[in-house]
């Protein structure tokens, strides 16, 4: 379908610190974030995946969905980006 697959890949952010999704999914300006848990839930998960749309947008991608999917109950939760 166009995407082109990035698994783990650093993002360079300003001062040199980088990020690493799981997962970021790329089609032309376009990306997707998935990202994987072995624990249980915690918002500071959501606040991660919402740290790595803010690092891609001022990239000047256009994030259109990001997920989590927690491994040890086999649970997709999506993440508010907006």
């Amino acid at each position: 379908s166009g995407w082109t697959a990035y698994t783990e890949r650093d993002i360079l952010l300003p001062g040199g610190a980088t990020q690493r999704p799981d997962r970021v999914l790329i089609r032309g300006r376009d990306a997707r974030l998935l990202d994987y848990k072995t624990g249980t839930p915690r918002e500071s998960d959501q606040a991660q995946v919402r740290a790595y749309a803010d690092a891609l947008q001022r990239m000047g991608y256009q994030v259109t969905d990001a997920q989590l999917f927690y491994t040890q109950n086999q649970e997709w939760r999506k993440v508010d980006i907006a």
